[in-house]
């Protein structure tokens, strides 16, 4: 793991690779840094009267990657039980990004249980 904590500029810099769901723009997603670390993000929040947003992102593995791929895990488990115990929070209208400790994870930022890639 990239030990080093992002900024939001950071996020910014990542490359779409996959999509997974879409309505109007990517709603869940994989995507790359500049070093090749890979993330699954999901837009977790978002106010339709400010239209602010709020993108939780996990950081994965290879190994998870396939397993997402391969449906054998679920969207739900991959940001409830992250690798690396922390996720981050982009706020893109704020231009900053947060890291968090799992446990602070929020049940209704999260995809159904169940919806994975065997789902669709």
């Amino acid at each position: 793991m990239n030990n080093k904590i992002l900024e939001f500029e950071d996020f910014e810099e990542m490359s779409t690779f996959e999509v997974y769901v879409y309505y109007d723009r990517p709603l869940l997603f994989s995507c790359i840094d500049l070093i090749g670390n890979k993330y699954l993000a999901v837009l977790a929040v978002e106010d339709e009267d400010t239209g602010e947003e709020e993108w939780l992102y996990v950081q994965i593995t290879e190994e998870r990657f396939q397993m997402i791929k391969s449906g054998k895990i679920d969207f739900r488990t991959v940001f409830s039980e992250p690798e690396y115990d922390c996720f981050y929070f982009v706020y893109p209208s704020k231009s900053s990004a947060s890291c968090f400790d799992k446990s602070c994870m929020k049940n209704e930022w999260l995809p159904k249980r169940g919806f994975g890639l065997n789902a669709l």
